[in-house]
């Protein structure tokens, strides 16, 4: 069995090493388009190498005063408060605890996923440059997750620091309650807005901007900067449609397949579009009602989807960009309902052939192996493990994707019935449920590891049995 495992690490360092740097995709679900009511957002963390992910418990402080936070990567200082709110997070492996935490929720309720980063035009770069040494995508959770009460507090929060002190590129963070989602796009240096997204609706975001008909006199439904509509007079980019100024349309590079294929993936889920309706000159709206309610299953298999039975699937087309990459390196789907306790469903790595844990907002603990992410290859990281499997399920997908599909699927659903069953779990239940949880995963993940790479060796004797050599 060591000799297999050993065959397996090489097999995942070959795999890591022909990666191309590409990056993650936004899913916003409102509570009256979902079919549980509850509602819904998240994030694919795709990295351009190899990364494992963890789970990690910032700790509250009451402390008086401020500190001063330097960014490791590119010297940003600033004053931030030692009196901050607890947060849980779900950060990729980084040298520095205060980068790239992804993705969290605070003591207070409030969601952020950060960063979606998104593609824009050179004439706006060339009006209101993006800053060498402003904020950047690996500390934005860090700097705001920590001192906000609510989401649209947090657009502003974020907003106000951007004006500040400037941005490196252009991100996008989407922020969750009880009672709102907001998705905000930061446009140039200084320069951003935000929209609240209808409670009817959902979105899929893929790295381009498509915040649309901007409109800064309805204050309960969008947000933005000083000077965001002006910034693209100066620019020579202001650009209308139908009469009204459109922010996408203004800031946002040409349309691309990279970024289109994704958000049409969505449409063919929820709206029925044909599998051969794919058009990459299309406008899409920022948000749209779906045919259908939205179910929990149906975000996971969205985050797993690579255009199947379709003209562009990914592993019959060549190099079209799905929304389920083999190198994402988590995901998390936050999940929201007034008079329940948030949930942060957790993939610890590519979607396809992994498994999402349901973490609640109030544990107070998080399992050893949950909290292990290294560099290199670990058999006590939870995240390295789905990593080994995933890695050799798409050598093959025909052959082995449902050795791994079908228990993971199975393993989630049972996860889901839990959560319905206990809402409002206290804290030391929602220890218990993530232990729980913990325990039935590694479980399921042995075994598929045996059943898979048992079946790859099976297979590779078959395919070398006639060489005429060993």
């Amino acid at each position: 069995m060591k000799k297999l495992f050993a065959a397996a690490i090489i097999v995942i360092t070959l795999f890591a090493s022909s990666f191309p740097a590409l990056a993650c995709t936004t899913i916003l679900v409102g509570k009256n388009a979902s079919a549980d009511g509850c509602a819904y957002a998240g994030r694919t963390n795709d990295d351009p190498e190899m990364l494992s992910a963890r789970l990690n418990i910032f700790p509250a402080s009451d402390e008086t005063g401020t500190y001063e936070y330097i960014d490791p990567e590119n010297g940003l200082k600033l004053s931030l408060p030692k009196a901050n709110r607890r947060c849980i997070i779900l950060p990729v492996y980084d040298k520095s605890p205060d980068m790239w935490w992804e993705s969290g929720f605070n003591d207070a309720g409030v969601g952020i996923s950060a960063t979606e980063t998104i593609s824009i035009r050179q004439e706006i770069q060339a009006v209101d440059p993006f800053t060498k040494k402003g904020m950047c995508e690996g500390n934005i959770p860090r700097l705001v997750l920590p001192y906000i009460s609510n989401a649209r507090e947090g657009v502003l929060y974020l907003g106000n620091m951007v004006k500040q002190y400037g941005m490196t590129s252009g991100e996008a963070v989407a922020f969750i309650d009880n009672d709102e989602i907001w998705y905000m796009e930061i446009l140039s240096g200084h320069q951003w807005a935000a929209h609240r997204l209808p409670d009817d609706e959902y979105a899929c975001i893929g790295n381009d901007c498509l915040l649309d008909f901007y409109d800064p006199d309805d204050s309960q439904n969008w947000m933005g900067s000083d000077n965001v509509v002006e910034l693209t007079k100066q620019a020579g980019t202001y650009t209308e449609l139908d009469g009204k100024f459109h922010l996408a349309l203004s800031y946002a590079t040409d349309k691309r397949d990279y970024s289109q294929l994704r958000v049409w993936a969505s449409r063919r889920y929820f709206n029925n579009a044909a599998a051969d309706s794919y058009n990459v000159n299309t406008q899409y709206t920022f948000s749209v009602k779906p045919n259908r309610k939205i179910a929990l299953q149906d975000i996971f298999a969205l985050t797993r989807d690579r255009h199947e039975n379709t003209p562009w699937a990914t592993d019959i087309s060549g190099h079209t960009r799905p929304i389920g990459i083999d190198r994402t390196g988590q995901v998390h789907i936050f999940q929201y309902k007034k008079g329940t306790v948030p949930v942060m469903w957790s993939c610890l790595s590519a979607p396809e052939f992994a498994v999402y844990l349901p973490v609640y907002n109030n544990v107070t603990s998080i399992p050893q192996g949950l909290t292990v992410s290294t560099p290199d290859y670990n058999e006590d990281s939870f995240s390295w493990q789905l990593r080994l499997i995933s890695d050799l399920a798409v050598t093959n997908r025909s052959q082995y994707s449902q050795l791994v599909r079908a228990p993971f699927k199975k393993l989630e659903n049972q996860f889901i019935q839990q959560v319905k069953r206990v809402p409002n779990p206290t804290a030391d239940e929602a220890d218990k449920a993530l232990v729980e949880a913990n325990n039935d995963a590694w479980d399921c993940m042995n075994k598929v590891k045996i059943n898979l790479i048992t079946k790859v060796s099976k297979d590779t004797v078959l395919a070398t049995k006639n060489l005429g050599r060993d």
